[in-house]
């Protein structure tokens, strides 16, 4: 079951209208992040287990590298991963 909250934007603290750098003493332009609402919807559902992702046989952390040059030692199976980064319960 989903369940959804409106949220107000915190880009343009909820006036739709956004201030940055680059806009002049008095001017504005339309918030992006809300489409000029002031505020967007929140859709989530209720975390219960982790989920498995079918297919995948091979795990690594990643570098945060956009050219990222793994080597073969720093593969790891699902198995191990479970046991590396355990989901706990949520309470």
């Amino acid at each position: 079951m989903k369940h959804s909250v409106m949220a107000r934007c915190e880009d343009c603290n909820g006036s739709g209208l956004y201030r940055g750098m680059m806009e002049r003493d008095g001017q504005a332009v339309v918030c992006m992040a809300c489409a000029g609402r002031g505020w967007y919807r929140i859709v989530w559902k209720p975390f219960k287990k982790r989920a498995r992702r079918r297919g995948v046989t091979q795990i690594r952390t990643g570098s945060g590298l956009i050219l990222d040059n793994p080597k073969p030692t720093d593969w790891m199976s699902y198995a191990e991963f479970e046991r590396q980064f355990p989901s706990g319960r949520p309470k």
